[in-house]
């Protein structure tokens, strides 16, 4: 009786010893969960004191709001925080923080799973919201993934489903599938017309009309573009009916209407100028020099230069590129040839700074986007690690506990170790199979990862495919302009050695420019795509010269010779020439071809 009695009160101290683990495991998660929702709450008062964010329906600063919140006895709700994580974020992103409120974006919304909140609106808006930033990205698969997953959740009737198909039709508008994109378009119509929803109906309507104006449909363009206008109010929306007023205008210039493009086009830069609306009016100006052409060339010339005064006030280099560009087409089209040369060495210095900034910033946001997602998987294996050591746990201490049980109760021996032992077959057919769930999620991640790796891959190389087409097609219209300054040089009065010089200048200038830095841009883009091209080449054939070096990168991009002598400035006979030496030199067979030999680098 005394052995019974202490294995009796041994079995009770285990027993609390379980529901002591389990309670603390549950306090870990708990702390977990708290400590995520600690750390969203302070970035987005960080997010508030550092930028001036505004009450989107109000238009008043939310700095005493949030206070106010902040301060509830209790505490501030989930639904209450994930609000001020939508509206912050939606701010911050019109800012330029596409990174920092993609982690806050992802961040909340494991805290809505976490919480058990999946069924809360705010987290489908999140979902389109941090889609919306991919799509700026260009990362569109990331985006279509967010977005069906919000169709799958939404209602038939819900305003987000409405959104949701208007920006599944932006990414296919981008991605050039017309159709795919007007199906979806419509969608997001019928759905704005059952909720009379005649804000996001016009945004609907204008981005069709845009896709028809795209494929030069100016017939439906001007169609949707006057239904939008029939769904707007003036008075109450300015903004919107002075967008589509000027969308109007570029259409009616397009239709050969000048004078009524003319008269909308004014209407729409007094507006602009009472909003002192800058970047806007420099568009205007233009679009406005435009349909004058060449029926008032003063008046074109006027509009011009009101918008690169603008622009160069501005210190934007879109806009000033955009009146560098029609600047330059002027002078060219009324043979100001020496202007026209000035303005062209301007521009191709802006549009080469804009490019290698706007692919490095790109370049940034990729792969901030692809440590976010590293970060996101890493935080889901190491939640099913804990859970299964969770579960390998309880089953060592259920064990335990029925062994102790049996020697205290005899009587109950066979019934409870039958009873015990379907337990443990249970416990152990749910951690096979969420072991075997964790083997195929980690393998769905290793495939993920090298579709990413993939996708980058085939970016850079649309990059490396963009850049060279961009510096044949530099090189051949600096070459156009070379010759017509040769002609010009002909024409002109042969005493006249001043001009004569100058022009001469011009002409090695406009060279120098062309090969000035134009391999070795090509090189960093080339690199990016074949890392160890030069190093497997030079250990193959160490006698290669520089020059051999740079004409083998070419032929392994398959450029053609003509292409390759409009990138280098030389003669297709000499590039010819320099293919069939480098053959001599590396003792290849005349038969082989060298586009499919470089390949193998």
């Amino acid at each position: 009786m005394a052995k019974v009695g202490f294995h009796v009160w041994y079995g009770f101290v285990v027993a609390f010893s379980l529901l002591c683990n389990w309670g603390g495991y549950a306090h870990a998660a708990d702390n977990q969960l708290e400590a995520l929702r600690k750390d969203l709450q302070e970035r987005v008062g960080r997010l508030i004191e550092q930028d001036s964010v505004f009450d989107f329906r109000t238009g008043r600063k939310v700095d005493s709001l949030w206070k106010a919140d902040v301060a509830r006895p209790g505490g501030m709700p989930d639904t209450v925080l994930l609000e001020w994580i939508y509206r912050v974020g939606y701010s911050s992103v019109e800012k330029g923080r596409h990174v920092q409120i993609t982690r806050l974006f992802s961040d909340a919304l494991e805290y809505i799973s976490q919480a058990g909140l999946e069924d809360r609106e705010v987290g489908q808006g999140l979902k389109i919201g941090l889609g919306a930033i991919y799509e700026e990205m260009g990362l569109w698969t990331r985006a279509m993934n967010l977005y069906f997953e919000v169709l799958d959740f939404s209602g038939s009737e819900s305003r987000q489903r409405g959104n949701v198909f208007n920006n599944i039709a932006n990414v296919y508008f981008k991605q050039g599938y017309y159709d795919r994109a007007k199906a979806y378009y419509d969608s997001a119509v019928a759905v704005y017309r059952r909720l009379d929803d005649k804000k996001n109906l016009v945004n609907a309507y204008n981005n069709m009309s845009a896709l028809y104006y795209t494929q030069d449909d100016l017939e439906r363009t001007s169609y949707f573009l006057s239904q939008a206008m029939a769904q707007i109010d003036p008075a109450e929306d300015p903004d919107s009916y002075y967008v589509l007023l000027q969308n109007l205008a570029v259409v009616y210039n397009r239709q050969g209407k000048k004078e009524i493009a003319r008269n909308f086009m004014h209407e729409v830069i007094r507006y602009q100028e009472s909003k002192s609306r800058n970047y806007d009016l420099i568009h205007s100006w233009l679009s406005l020099a435009r349909s004058f052409g060449e029926e008032k060339p003063d008046s074109t010339l006027y509009y011009i230069e009101l918008a690169k005064e603008k622009a160069d006030l501005l210190q934007n280099p879109a806009a000033q590129i955009l009146s560098l560009q029609a600047l330059y087409d002027w002078n060219k089209a009324h043979e100001h040839y020496r202007t026209a040369c000035t303005i062209l060495e301007k521009l191709v210095d802006m549009q080469d700074s804009l490019a290698q900034l706007d692919n490095r910033m790109r370049i940034e946001s990729i792969e901030a986007a692809n440590a976010i997602e590293q970060d996101n998987q890493n935080k889901d294996i190491a939640l099913q690690k804990m859970q299964i050591e969770k579960l390998q746990t309880q089953k060592r201490e259920l064990g335990l506990v029925v062994v102790l049980v049996v020697f205290v109760v005899v009587i109950f021996v066979l019934f409870y170790h039958y009873r015990s032992q379907k337990k443990l077959r249970k416990k152990n057919e749910e951690i096979s199979r969420q072991q075997k769930d964790l083997h195929e999620r980690e393998k769905r991640m290793m495939d993920l990862r090298e579709k990413e790796l993939e996708d980058t891959l085939e970016l850079k190389n649309r990059e490396l495919t963009a850049k060279v087409l961009h510096l044949v097609k530099n090189n051949e219209y600096i070459s156009d302009i070379t010759r017509e300054l040769q002609k010009l040089l002909l024409e002109l009065n042969p005493k006249d050695t001043a001009k004569k010089a100058h022009i001469r200048e011009i002409i090695v200038k406009l060279r120098n420019q062309g090969n000035e830095g134009t391999y070795e841009e090509f090189k960093y883009y080339f690199e990016q795509v074949h890392q160890s091209f030069y190093k497997n080449l030079s250990e193959a054939y160490p006698e290669l010269t520089y020059k051999d070096m740079r004409l083998c990168s070419f032929l392994k991009l398959g450029l053609s010779s003509k292409e390759i002598a409009s990138i280098t400035f030389t003669e297709v006979r000499s590039v010819e020439s320099a293919r069939n030496r480098l053959r001599k030199k590396m003792n290849l067979d005349p038969d082989i071809n060298l586009i499919e030999f470089f390949a193998k680098f």
